[in-house]
């Protein structure tokens, strides 16, 4: 008889805790409106569940990664706008001094001029964003022009990736906007010019210096056409992103009318299984005192 008890007493408290989990499960669900978080919730709902964090998670670390590009693209785009100013100002004391009238000692004043621009547009070169120097192409921590203007980076261009396995160029070329014409040779030329006192080659490297402005300003075009299409990526992304996050929480969710009922019946299980369990321990302490 006591071992029949025993065994009643043990089955009605195993029910009991099992009816007392499942409700508090359910409650949770409930309270929280997210009614799969593991997989005994429901084993494939749970693992699309998963694949659709990790795609949530590559789409936000990627419009992070594009949104530091676009920065890096408006720094490059600005240091180009400086560069081209510095070659129009150049242009513009070129068509001055050019002038037979003007004295030598004029011109002297202004090689030196002309020289400290030079030195300036080195700087702007050498500008750096958020990964390193903006026109050392793949060479980030090289300062692209040495002191002499010469070119250390590499023309191979910085690339994220945009989608799946798709990839674009976030860096402008900085051979291609300051060495196809060597802008740094044509002021070292014009100051050259200067100190020689030589007018007709003044004259001559005016249409030189349009060239080099031409040169930075296509650079410039190009860098601002970057910055846009990476903006419009950004916003496509950043779209598929709270989709895809919606889509996630749905499926989280699930139908919460269900999930409440089932609490309800959990809870009607557990108050039953509390009584069952009353009573077992009720007939188990009379057996005992017989």
């Amino acid at each position: 008889m006591r071992v029949t008890e025993n065994m009643r007493l043990i089955g009605s408290q195993r029910a009991l805790f099992a009816n007392a989990e499942r409700a508090h499960r359910l409650s949770e669900q409930a309270s929280s409106g997210v009614v799969i978080s593991r997989p005994s919730d429901g084993p494939a709902i749970y693992s699309s569940i998963v694949r659709r964090g990790d795609h949530i998670a590559r789409l936000e670390s990627r419009q992070k990664t594009l949104g530091r590009a676009a920065d890096d693209l408006i720094l490059t785009e600005t240091a180009l706008t400086f560069a081209g100013d510095i070659i129009a100002r150049a242009r513009e004391m070129a068509v001055q001094l050019a002038d037979g009238g003007v004295s030598g000692a004029h011109r002297a004043v202004a090689a030196k001029e002309v020289a400290l621009m030079r030195q300036e547009l080195v700087s702007i070169a050498n500008s750096k964003g958020q990964r390193g120097y903006l026109f050392s192409g793949t060479a980030t921590s090289t300062p692209a022009f040495d002191n002499f203007g010469n070119f250390q980076g590499t023309t191979q261009p910085m690339e994220v990736e945009y989608s799946d396995n798709q990839r674009m160029p976030v860096t402008i070329d900085g051979f291609t906007a300051f060495k196809n014409l060597d802008v740094f040779g044509v002021l070292t030329q014009l100051e050259t010019d200067l100190l020689a006192d030589n007018p007709a080659g003044v004259r001559a490297g005016i249409d030189t210096l349009d060239l080099a402005h031409v040169q930075i300003v296509s650079a410039r075009a190009d860098a601002g056409s970057r910055t846009m299409r990476i903006h419009s990526i950004v916003d496509v992304t950043a779209n598929a992103a709270t989709t895809a996050s919606s889509q996630q929480s749905e499926q989280q969710s699930g139908d919460l009318t269900k999930t409440i009922l089932k609490l309800q019946e959990a809870q009607s299980a557990y108050e039953r299984s509390v009584a069952i369990t009353r009573q077992v321990l009720t007939i188990a302490s009379a057996v005992e005192r017989f």
